[in-house]
């Protein structure tokens, strides 16, 4: 089985896809479970919040995931309609990050922030935090 993780906004899909054999659908690997394996997840981070002053961003947030190995920040205009990754590499363990509004827009407007965890041993991303709304 290989699990393909994809990010629809700030929803995650993950689709199994299994390998077809001599009898039909089958996995094509051993039974993994007898080995003691098990399927690896990141918890999601919550509670985000933002502060701008001026004209830096600040993020916070509770970091609920102890196997992360980075977060990435997503962020959009508020009237546009996809998410962009701003980073992806914010460290483990980080409860904060702040970056320039200029980095966003040379212009004031209003932005949406959500942030995930992410473990590259697995491949495995998180589902989204809160989304915020932030306005300079």
């Amino acid at each position: 089985m290989k699990n393909i993780i994809f990010r629809i906004g700030i929803a995650v899909l993950v689709v199994t896809i299994m390998a077809v054999g001599y009898g039909g659908w089958c996995d094509n690997k051993k039974d993994d479970t007898s080995a003691g394996s098990s399927t690896v997840t990141v918890e999601a981070p919550s509670a985000l919040t933002g502060t701008v002053t001026a004209g830096t961003i600040t993020l916070n947030w509770t970091d609920n995931s102890s196997n992360e190995t980075s977060f990435g920040l997503y962020v959009k205009e508020y009237t546009a309609s996809g998410w962009s990754i701003y980073t992806a590499s914010i460290p483990a363990n980080a409860t904060s990050f702040s970056l320039p509004a200029s980095n966003l827009s040379a212009s004031p407007g209003n932005f949406q922030f959500s942030v995930s965890a992410y473990n590259s041993t697995a491949n495995v991303e998180s589902t989204a935090s809160n989304i915020i709304s932030l306005s300079w």
